[in-house]
């Protein structure tokens, strides 16, 4: 949404946001825009945030047991903990966890160092 900011393009979004039977998502790494608020206010637009989709330590077991890693119990806290819930994060410790491996702090080091390569490109 950031970037839509011709008339044309905002009447026609102003549009499919008033068509009957239509369900509209709109994305944004911002507030919604003041051209909108209007809609915000007589459709009662959700907002969805990154956080909205954190997992909690049930969530983390399931997600390494879905990827046939079997997590020692008292790795769920400190993981769920580590990776603040993220997806993303966890994805990073599983990979790192397939053969076996226990969450230690030395494993936290070792992804956020995969972490910091991945995001510089090295």
């Amino acid at each position: 949404m950031q970037w839509l900011y011709e008339n044309d393009s905002v009447r026609f979004l102003k549009t499919l946001l008033h068509t009957c039977g239509m369900q509209v998502v709109m994305l944004t790494r911002g507030a919604v825009p003041s051209y909108l608020a209007g809609e915000d206010m007589d459709l009662g637009f959700v907002r969805i945030r990154e956080s909205d989709f954190v997992f909690e330590e049930k969530e983390v077991d399931e997600f390494f047991r879905d990827r046939g890693i079997e997590l020692h119990p008292d790795d769920a806290a400190p993981l769920t903990e580590a990776s603040h819930g993220y997806v993303r994060a966890l994805y990073c410790y599983a990979s790192r966890m397939e053969n076996g491996t226990r969450y230690s702090e030395d494993l936290k080091a070792a992804v956020w160092l995969d972490w910091r390569e991945e995001k510089h490109g090295r």
